[in-house]
Order: C-alpha cells, then sequence, then structure tokens
C-alpha cells in the first residue's frame, strides 16, 4: 500500500514509469473512457509531489536528488528523465486519440458579457425564488472575478471590503489549483444585468435573512448552496444548463429559457470569456491582475509586483460593461449609486438607513460588516440606491417582483404612508440617483477615445457605437415584448388564485376624510401620516380591486404555501412566531406534511425554555433565528450519529449541511431502506443532554483522566478551511503538478489533482482523482506491498506515519490524534481518529 512504500520505492523512477504505462493504457473512468493529454501527466507530477511530501524530512541524498525532478528550469538528469517520460506519455496519448478521431482540445466553451447578461436578466425575472436571485449573484462574481467555476464556493463575507478610493467592492478569492489567493474589485456595472451592488441587494433582500453570522468560526460562506457539493464548480455549471431552452412547457419550467446558449455550455467557460474580454482591451499584465495568472515566469519583476487595487480597476471597469480605458492607462473606477441626491431632498440619512435594515431584514444575527455601524455600510447604502436606480427599468419589464413589493413595503412601514405613496416616494428617489449616476459617470465615456486618433476616426468609431447600441436596444425591445407577453399569462393566472382585497362601500363611505395624509404631514415628498387600515375582506362586494393592491400591497396577502424549498430552521422559526402550529393552505399533503415533521423533531429537541423564547415576539429576532439554527445543527448532528452507527461515512449527511424541510424526511426514508433503521424522537431529550455533558478524556501522561467541558459551538484553533492530513489523505501538502485537467482541489485550497479545470484541456474522468485514489491506483499498478509499520507511540498522533504530539484524544477509541489527523464533527470540539471515522489509512 501507499503508506507502506519505503523511501526507495518512493524515488524509483521504474515504478513511475510503470504508474506513467498505466495511466497511458490501463486506466478506465466509470464511463470506461481514457485519460487525455494534460490529465494524465498532470497525476503523474501530483503523485511524485505526494511522494516528496511522504520524505519531507529525509536527509538521503539520492532522495534529494530525485525529487529535482519537479523544479524548474532543472538541468539535473532527474528533470530530464520526467520531461522525457511526460512527453512519451503525451506522444502515445495523442496517436490514440487521433486514430480514434477524438477531440484532443476540450476546453469548455468560453462565455462571454452578452450571455451573462441574458443569464442574470433571466434569473431576476422569476418570481418567489430566492435561489434565482442568489444564482444571479453567482454568476455576476464569477464574471468579474474571472475565475474558476469552484472558487465561488469559498467566498465569505468576512473577506469583503470597501475601498474609499475607487468606491468599490473587494474581496480576496482563493484560486485552489495554484493554492494563491487573489483580489477582486466589483465596481458598478453599466447596466442592471451587470451590476454587482444591484445583484447584491437583492440578494441581501431575498436570502439574508436565512444566513446566520457565526464569530466563532471562520466558514461564513456567501453562498451556502454551493457547500453541499463535492464538486462545486459542476453545481455552479448546473446554473447555465437551467436556462437552456427544453421541450418542457412554459409552466413546467423552473426558470426561463434563454436562447442561443451553447449545448456545452459551462461554469468552465466563463473563465477563458473573461480572459478574451480583457486581452481584447488591455495589456496583458492589467488582465493578469484580474484573473490571477502568474506572470513570474516571463520576468524576475513580477516577484515584486503584487496586484493591488489600482491595477485592477482598468479589468474590472470592461468586464462590467463599461468602455475600456485609453490601452495601457489605469484610471478610477466607476461610481456607483449613491443615497446622497435623496439627502440633499430632506430624507435624512438614518431614516434611508432604517429602510435598509428592514428590507435587508438586518438584525444580530447577520454578518456585522452590514449592520449601521458596520465596514461595508458604504456598499449596503449603494447597492440600495442600486434598487432605486432601477426600479422603474424594472417595473417596466416586470423583473424582480418579490424585491420591488419589498423595497414598497418597507419604504411605507419606516415612512409611514401607503403603497401608493412609497412607490411615488421610490420613483421619484429613483429618477434623482440616475441623474447624479449619469453625470459622474460621463467621464467614463469621454476618457474611452485615445486622444493620438484622427478626427475622422473618433467619427467612424462613435458611428459604430451608435449602430451597435440601436442594434442591441432593438434586441432588447423584442425580448421585453416576449417577456411582456409571457408575464400577462403569468399574471392572469395568478390573479385567478390570489384573495383579492375588496373594499367595502360601506367602510369606504365611513371613511373620515381626515384620513388622507395633509400637506404638512409630509417631509421631503413623503407623508408620514399613520398607515391606513386594511379593509375587511367583503366576499359579496363588488367593486374591482385596484391593480396597485393586488400586485404591490401594503401587506402581502397571505397564499398559498410551500415549506419544501425553506431551510429547515427559517420555516421552524416562522411557524414559531405564528403559535407553533403548521396552518394555511398548502400546494400539496405532501407538503404539509414533512412540515409537520420538522417542526415535530425541532420541538423534540428544543428544550421548554428555548420553545418559549422562539415563541416570544419581544425576544430580539436576531437571538431567536441563532436559536432555531442551533437546534438545527443539534438535529443534523443526531441525523448524522444514526448513519455513522451504521458504517454510513459518505453520501449521507456532511458536516456544515443546510436542511430544507424535505430533508429530514427523505433522510429518514434513507436510513429506513438502507439499514432497516429509524430515529426515535422521543430520545432527543436524554441524546442531547448526553451530548452536552462534559466529556471525560484520558489526557496522555497523566493518572487521572481530566474532565473537559465542552463549551457550545467551541471551535479548536485551526485552518479557515478544512485542514490537510498526512499521508494520502490530501493533496494539500503537493507543491506541483497542478493542470487543466479538471479536479476539485486539495481541502485546504491546496493543489488540485489535475488542476481545476475552468476552462483548460479537460479530459474524461480527468476530475475525480483525489490523492487518496492515486495513491491506490499506484500501489495496484506497481504491486508494492510491505508489512504494516507500528502504531505511533503514546504521546504523538495515533494514526500510522504521523509523529505530530496530540493535542485530542479519540473520544470513542481514546487513540492520541494530532490537530491535522483530527475528524471535525457537528457542532463541537469532537475529535475522531482516522480508525474509528472509517477513512482509508
Amino acid at each position: 500500500m501507499w503508506s507502506d512504500c519505503t523511501e526507495e520505492e518512493l524515488t524509483s523512477k521504474a515504478r513511475y514509469a510503470r504508474f506513467a504505462d498505466f495511466l497511458v493504457d490501463g486506466y478506465r473512468s466509470k464511463e470506461n473512457e481514457q485519460l487525455s493529454i494534460n490529465p494524465a501527466a498532470n497525476y503523474l507530477t501530483t503523485l511524485i509531489n505526494l511522494a516528496k511530501a511522504r520524505v519531507a524530512t529525509s536527509e538521503r541524498k539520492e532522495t534529494r536528488m530525485f525529487f529535482t525532478c519537479l523544479e524548474k528550469n532543472s538541468a539535473t538528469e532527474e528533470s530530464a528523465w520526467l520531461e522525457g517520460l511526460k512527453h512519451n506519455m503525451k506522444r502515445v496519448i495523442f496517436e490514440r486519440q487521433k486514430e480514434h478521431g477524438e477531440l484532443i482540445d476540450k476546453s469548455a466553451t468560453p462565455i462571454y458579457s452578452d450571455t451573462i447578461r441574458a443569464c442574470v436578466r433571466a434569473y431576476q425575472l422569476t418570481t418567489g425564488s430566492a435561489e434565482a436571485i442568489m444564482r444571479a449573484l453567482v454568476i455576476i462574481c464569477l464574471w468579474l472575478a474571472a475565475g474558476r467555476a469552484s472558487e465561488v464556493a469559498w467566498l465569505t463575507f468576512d473577506s469583503l471590503k470597501w475601498d474609499s478610493l475607487h468606491q468599490c467592492v473587494l474581496q480576496e478569492v482563493l484560486q485552489s489549483k495554484t493554492s494563491k489567493s487573489k483580489m477582486v474589485a466589483y465596481v458598478a456595472g453599466s447596466c442592471r444585468h451587470l451590476c454587482w451592488f444591484l445583484a447584491f441587494g437583492d440578494f441581501l433582500t431575498m436570502c439574508l435573512a436565512s444566513i446566520i453570522y457565526n464569530e466563532e468560526r471562520c466558514q461564513n460562506w456567501m453562498f451556502p448552496d454551493l457547500q453541499g457539493y463535492d464538486a462545486p464548480r459542476k453545481r455552479v455549471g448546473t446554473y447555465f444548463k437551467a436556462l437552456r431552452p427544453s421541450s418542457r412547457s412554459a409552466g413546467a419550467r423552473k426558470f426561463p429559457e434563454v436562447d442561443g446558449l451553447p449545448d456545452d455550455i459551462s461554469g468552465g467557460g466563463v473563465r477563458p470569456g473573461a480572459a478574451n474580454t480583457l486581452v481584447t482591451h488591455m495589456p496583458v499584465e492589467l488582465a493578469c491582475a484580474v484573473t490571477g495568472h502568474d506572470m513570474r515566469q516571463q520576468s524576475a519583476l513580477y516577484e515584486y509586483i503584487d496586484a493591488h487595487v489600482s491595477p485592477l480597476i482598468p479589468g474590472s471597469t470592461v468586464l462590467a460593461g463599461w468602455p475600456a480605458f485609453p490601452w495601457g492607462q489605469l484610471g478610477k473606477a466607476p461610481t456607483p449609486p449613491d443615497l446622497a441626491p435623496i439627502e440633499e431632498r430632506g430624507v435624512p440619512l438614518i431614516a434611508l438607513d432604517d429602510i435598509i435594515d428592514k428590507l435587508y431584514n438586518i438584525d444580530s444575527a447577520t454578518p456585522p460588516m452590514l449592520g449601521k455601524t458596520g465596514s461595508l455600510r458604504p456598499a449596503i447604502r449603494c447597492a440600495f440606491a442600486s434598487q432605486l436606480m432601477y426600479f422603474s427599468e424594472r417595473r417596466a419589464v416586470g423583473e424582480a417582483h418579490d424585491i420591488r413589493l419589498s423595497m414598497v413595503n418597507a419604504v411605507g412601514a419606516i415612512m409611514k404612508c401607503d403603497a401608493a405613496t412609497a412607490m411615488e416616494s421610490i420613483l421619484s428617489w429613483g429618477a434623482v440617483v440616475r441623474e447624479r449616476f449619469d453625470s459622474k459617470n460621463s467621464r467614463l465615456h469621454a476618457n474611452s477615445t485615445n486622444s493620438i486618433r484622427t478626427p475622422l476616426a473618433t467619427v467612424s468609431d462613435n458611428v459604430g457605437v451608435l449602430s451597435s447600441t440601436i442594434g442591441k436596444y432593438i434586441h432588447e425591445q423584442r425580448m421585453t415584448m416576449q417577456t411582456l407577453e409571457t408575464m400577462i399569462a403569468t399574471l392572469n393566472a395568478r390573479i385567478a388564485d390570489l384573495e383579492l382585497v375588496r373594499p367595502s362601500s360601506a367602510a369606504t363611505a365611513a371613511a373620515p376624510a381626515s384620513a388622507a395624509p395633509s400637506a404638512a404631514a409630509t417631509a421631503g415628498g413623503i407623508s408620514t401620516a399613520p398607515p391606513p387600515q386594511m379593509p375587511q375582506t367583503n366576499a359579496t362586494a363588488t367593486a374591482a380591486p385596484s391593480p396597485l393592491n393586488a400586485l404591490m400591497p401594503y401587506n402581502a396577502v397571505p397564499g398559498v404555501k410551500s415549506g419544501t424549498a425553506k431551510l429547515a430552521w427559517e420555516f421552524y422559526w416562522e411557524t414559531m412566531q405564528d403559535g407553533g402550529e403548521v396552518r394555511g393552505k398548502w400546494k400539496s399533503d405532501g407538503e404539509k406534511g414533512r412540515a409537520k415533521k420538522t417542526v415535530e423533531w425541532f420541538n423534540a429537541m428544543a428544550t421548554e425554555t428555548e420553545k418559549a423564547v422562539l415563541k416570544n415576539k419581544t425576544t430580539e429576532v436576531g437571538l431567536r433565528k441563532k436559536l432555531a439554527k442551533k437546534i438545527h445543527d443539534l438535529i443534523l448532528v443526531r441525523i448524522r450519529e444514526a448513519f455513522r452507527e451504521h458504517g454510513a461515512v459518505k453520501g449521507s449527511v456532511k458536516p456544515g449541511s443546510v436542511m430544507t424541510s424535505g430533508f429530514i424526511e427523505s433522510r429518514v426514508k434513507e436510513l429506513k431502506k438502507d439499514h432497516n433503521s429509524t430515529i426515535d424522537i422521543s430520545t432527543f431529550a436524554v441524546w442531547r443532554v448526553n451530548y452536552e455533558s462534559p466529556d471525560v478524556d484520558a489526557t496522555p501522561g497523566t493518572a487521572e483522566p481530566q474532565t473537559k467541558k465542552r463549551k457550545a459551538n467551541a471551535k479548536p484553533v485551526m485552518f479557515c478551511t478544512p485542514p490537510p492530513t498526512i499521508g494520502s489523505q490530501s493533496l494539500a501538502a503537493s507543491s506541483g503538478g497542478s493542470g487543466s485537467g479538471g479536479s476539485k482541489g486539495g481541502a485546504s485550497g491546496g493543489s488540485g489533482s489535475g488542476g481545476s479545470g475552468g476552462g483548460g484541456k479537460t479530459g474524461s474522468g480527468s476530475g475525480n482523482l483525489t490523492g487518496t485514489v492515486l495513491s491506490r491506483l499506484f500501489a495496484a499498478a506497481t504491486a508494492v506491498r510491505s508489512p504494516s509499520g507500528p502504531r505511533a507511540e503514546a504521546g504523538s498522533c495515533g494514526n500510522p506515519g504521523c509523529v505530530i504530539p496530540t493535542g485530542h484524544t479519540c473520544r470513542k477509541c481514546g487513540t492520541p490524534v494530532c490537530t491535522l489527523c483530527a475528524g471535525k464533527l457537528g457542532l463541537e470540539g469532537v475529535w475522531e481518529c482516522n480508525v474509528c471515522n472509517a477513512l482509508p489509512i
């Protein structure tokens, strides 16, 4: 086995040659396909890196000389041997692919800004879907970062920073393929479908209420949806594939169709499309500042040049849809919309901040940098200003209906006015914000023309731009007409089902004339009178309902419920606010049953005190949300334990998963079907007492076991991302071998086997070979067998091959384990050795 290989075997050229033969001729994927050129060569290099990590402390001269084969520009015999071996592999694979007529260049089809705009537009047209809004922001982040599809999965709220000079948001993006980080600048877009601030505001409106910030750990992911998948890049690819035209009817589709999408569209096409766009408008050096490519091979000068903010701006400006700066020149970023013009009209900033907090559901459970005194508050105000500026445009084409409704409700609640007045205020505010935005960014159009060029060439370019603009306008108008036709059909079906509020004629006649807001009761054009009482529904009334009341009510009319798509803790929290019982009309009896099961499980896990707090509406909202999330995490740990009792470690419940309301039912069925077992919720109270009770751990070197109190939500001091493990457990230790073959990367952001596929030449079966799998293949291909070594001595890690002093003890078998080899489970500091964790060693 790999762990039994001696130092001589790990540096044997003959054995690596045999493994290269296996990769070229013997390996077959699950689809019975062979590796293409780059993945095969990258797997070989990655395996040598794993071997190098195994013997990193060796003083053997032959060993140190052998691994010079991995050094760039090395003139040793070992380096020439590896290059020759890889060259022979490529020749054999090339001839095989040529004879079989295979496609050698398997690069992802590039995606450009027109496709990005169309996809974002489609998701923003979707009504009632927080998932669609989240997908739109993911696509824009990926485009502005010119990143690999998997990299957006690791974006956190903590990494967002406001830059006051360029008035943009900066974020650190982790590149798993190169084990490096890069900086990305999110600037204001030239249109609503390329504007990060608008998409971020929509995301906060629809999704922030379901995000709980955890101050004791680093994993405050912006997109938890991507964390539940082993291959986030494939999940991002489905965001594009879901918009391809299909044979489904319009009513059966979850999202609108986008015409003209490539058949093989994937998230891997964003990076090459963005790179091509960048190098068309600027020197390669500035383009690489955005893409994060390493230029040190071109010149030693790049050893001293880091990608700071200013070099990012030219590329970010182009990707956001603005005209490019003059060739090779730097400049200031586009100025985002702001709330200053509204303040100048007499509306106090404190009132606008209150509207923002109401609209985005900002409370003590949300990331603190978003609060009124948070570091990101300027960006939050720009996001809200963007929503105001584009309100009228979206209203004209029917985009973001739920977000516009939320904006009307938030303005009405804070400014104490009815829906019609709130709507008028939003439109007037948006108009002045737009005027200021256009005025400040007119410089970008003026600076885009190089003064060296002749006036005739400038006129010619302007005519071409004008012609292109007219063509885009005509295309948008056609798309708008198609959208309106779809909206009319959708609205007709919705109006038929809505319980419209019909004001009683008697109540209308009895309404006092003084109820209308007077001119003295307005400030800044906004009525400060209390909101009118909504009349009682009169089933016999014949008066036609107001379209504004039907589509934009101050209090949303209750409709048919659906709990399956909600997060389980969020649904439970809302149910407890409503008295703790599942009420109302549901889409189906099955959905109502799943909702009841969710409440039953949460009530069984919660204490009586916790249930009383959740029902008490006077308790701060953020505290109640955190409490519901804590109960959710406990249930998740209990379900994981139920599966682990039957040896099901993989594929059942991942640590850090977020349950939907249908999650519990599906896992119960899986447990019953696969293991003929069930979970008795009546035992939750006893299980929780035992789980939260103090641990008794045997500390190495002491005669008496020491009692250690587990702190709720405690997390040992370790890496922000999952730590690398020793031996064959991870590729994080490897320092090279990253290529363009498509793999998910190491656990701690290390180099993934075969690279990260973002648009490189990927091969079949090239994206799923981890370090463990490679080591097993190496053992099978080279027939390496050695007797197992002894376990580590007391006081050091109990996993074979690791000699790091222990800091933890396995709670099951008492084996001492170090921080790197330990497995993290559930809410608290529960450490298990690799033996009990059923991982290969």
